[in-house]
């Protein structure tokens, strides 16, 4: 028998796993190599290595000056990132995740009409 604190559980590696490649998929996006990513966030680069493979967990205000650097929206990140893991663990995201995707897979002026209509509908 293993302490549950000790041993994070499979869903926690794999989502670990995902937003780090979000976080990979964003920098190279971004025209950065690693190095200079890291030197940006005043860390090493073995250290931004790790974040990035889902061997060291991000911390959400390391997530967003991330984000920053790089030009992408962290909630982007965590989203695509809770998509994909659920995917490879054979699961369905929830309601607000699918539709965080399907807005965020719309072109962009087509996101600011759902935005709006979103906005609209909640307004009651």
């Amino acid at each position: 028998m293993h302490d549950d604190l000790a041993y994070p559980r499979r869903d926690e590696v794999a989502l670990d796993a995902a937003l780090g490649a979000a976080v990979a998929a964003a920098r190279r996006a971004a025209g950065l190599a690693r190095a200079d990513l890291a030197d940006r966030l005043g860390m090493n680069e073995a250290r931004l290595a790790q974040l990035e493979h889902g061997v060291a967990r991000l911390s959400l205000s390391r997530l967003v000056s991330l984000a920053e650097e790089v030009g992408a929206d962290p909630l982007d990140l965590v989203v695509d990132a809770l998509g994909d893991a659920m995917h490879t663990a054979g699961r369905q995201p929830g309601q607000t995740t699918r539709l965080v995707r399907a807005v965020h897979g719309l072109h962009p002026d087509k996101r600011e009409h759902a935005r709006a209509l979103l906005v609209a509908v909640a307004s009651g």
